[in-house]
């Protein structure tokens, strides 16, 4: 009878453990299908290699039918372009960057971050924000190398980005909100005078080729060299004066695209109020022209042979501005 108890015994926690085996088996990570896909050790990595952030050359961002691209020339600057389906190549007006925000988006592609595996198939991309629609398709060029990647929605937590690489979908904690700013305006240079991380690149002088009644003139110039002559109308300023550190700190509003940056479209009645050219060092010459939109505001056509874009302007600024150069208005 003992016998034929402890062997009941036996049988009823075999049993039961079998269960609890069993019952174990639907939980995440402790199937032999799940051990294999995720190990509970993150994957240390990071999306641009850190060795090679300098030689980064383009930059693209592409989401909903919206792309903003940035590239890079020879001569290092940046400039960018906005572009949607609706609007075709010939509309697409290139502008010059905020370097220091492209300095800081390849900071974050650099970054050494943790990367979790969901999945080795991309399935159900809609749950994660990776199907075509939601997704941010990030883009990177090394000389003829490409690399690229999508970005999907934060988990339930708010605290972890699902992105996928290859074949595989990963989750994030890396901030990766940084990327996700499909506004051009973001990335135009917000300065009314130009400025460029290539120290080759130095504003050298300005010259006024228009009177503010839109006159042809070319009595106003002014260069940064010590030394130079004053003009009838205008004024040298020093580089090293507060007038020149205050000149390039004037800053313009966002981006324009509801009108059509082309000097052929310019009349009698729309001549711009003032034209200035700028020399930077190595000849290269950037156009700005003020156009009046109102007593409180005017727009700048920013023009060379790399962009051709416009920016609102408040009147306040550009009577600083012309105040600085030693202009009448």
């Amino acid at each position: 009878m003992k016998t034929f108890r402890f062997s009941n015994r036996v049988l009823f926690f075999i049993s039961l453990f079998l269960c609890v085996l069993f019952a174990l088996s639907f939980i995440p990570g402790f199937s032999t299908a799940s051990r294999k896909k995720n190990t509970g050790k993150a994957f240390t990595t990071a999306l641009l290699n850190p060795d090679k952030a300098a030689s980064v050359s383009t930059l693209e961002l592409h989401q909903g039918g919206k792309s903003i691209a940035l590239k890079k020339n020879t001569a290092g600057i940046w400039t960018g372009c906005e572009s949607n389906e609706e609007r075709t190549e010939n509309d697409e007006k290139s502008f010059f960057c905020d370097e220091d925000e492209i300095k800081n988006i390849i900071g974050k592609l650099k970054n050494i971050i943790k990367l979790y595996k969901i999945s080795d198939k991309i399935q159900n991309e809609q749950l994660y924000g990776l199907n075509e629609n939601q997704r941010l398709w990030v883009k990177y060029s090394i000389l003829d190398d490409e690399t690229s990647f999508f970005i999907g929605n934060l988990d339930s937590s708010g605290g972890n980005y699902y992105i996928s690489t290859a074949d595989n979908i990963w989750k994030t904690k890396a901030l990766l909100s940084e990327l996700k700013k499909m506004n051009a305006s973001v990335y135009v240079s917000p300065y009314l005078f130009p400025k460029f991380q290539n120290k080759e690149l130095q504003l050298v002088s300005w010259k006024k080729i228009k009177n503010m009644s839109g006159a042809s003139s070319t009595n106003s110039a002014y260069s940064g060299n010590p030394g130079a002559s004053d003009y009838s109308e205008g004024r040298m300023i020093p580089s090293s004066s507060e007038d020149f550190t205050k000149l390039l700190s004037l800053r313009h509003g966002p981006l324009l695209s509801d009108y059509d940056a082309s000097p052929e479209n310019s009349t009698e009645e729309s001549a711009p109020e003032c034209i200035i050219k700028l020399e930077y060092s190595d000849f290269y010459f950037v156009n700005l022209s003020f156009f009046r939109i109102d007593e409180k505001s005017l727009y700048i056509k920013i023009q060379n042979e790399d962009v051709n874009y416009a920016v609102s302007v408040s009147d306040w600024t550009y009577k600083n501005l012309c105040n600085l150069l030693g202009l009448n208005i």
